[in-house]
């Protein structure tokens, strides 16, 4: 990963066209997602994607006190007292997420004889996307604390979604 400029202008200069123009006001995140969550590998710059965040349980620590931006806060007794449900949820939270480059940790083949499966590469994918700040945000703090999965979306394919938890799957909702 450190080389001079120069070197890494030659290697540049072997890869694929694969970007995508990121519009103004947008930043660029990478995220590290494994193959299923990657759509399977089948994506690319210039798809749109929606993102879905997903949390195991949490309840903060409880009787502790914390320093946020400089002031202390105590952090409640239980999470019943501080208003947090201990639940497992998974929303979509980005809606046309534009991805500007796919980069595969080793080379994906994708084979298959007519009538016969696609193999699934066997590899992980760094996956560039083009957001609006705060969904950087929110993108960071999910492939940090949860997990990240995409799923394949057009433009106009925005309705909107309701958190879902382990109720919600099991009554159907």
């Amino acid at each position: 990963r450190w080389v001079p400029p120069a070197e890494a202008d030659l290697r540049r200069d072997d890869l694929p066209d694969r970007r995508v123009d990121v519009p103004q006001g947008h930043l660029e995140i990478p995220i590290r997602l494994n193959t299923e969550q990657a759509l399977g590998g089948i994506i690319d710059a210039g798809d749109t994607v929606a993102v879905i965040a997903s949390f195991d349980a949490y309840a903060p620590p409880g009787g502790e006190i914390v320093e946020i931006d400089g002031d202390l806060v105590a952090i409640p007794e239980t999470a019943d007292a501080a208003g947090v449900t201990e639940v497992q949820a998974t929303h979509i939270t980005i809606h046309t997420a534009r991805v500007v480059e796919v980069q595969a940790e080793a080379n994906p083949l994708f084979a298959s004889e007519e009538g016969e499966a696609v193999l699934a590469p066997r590899t992980g994918f760094i996956i560039t996307f083009a957001l609006e700040p705060n969904d950087v945000e929110r993108i960071v703090f999910a492939a940090t604390y949860g997990q990240l999965w995409l799923a394949s979306q057009t433009p106009d394919d925005i309705g909107p979604t309701d958190i879902t938890t382990i109720d919600d799957i099991f009554s159907g909702s």
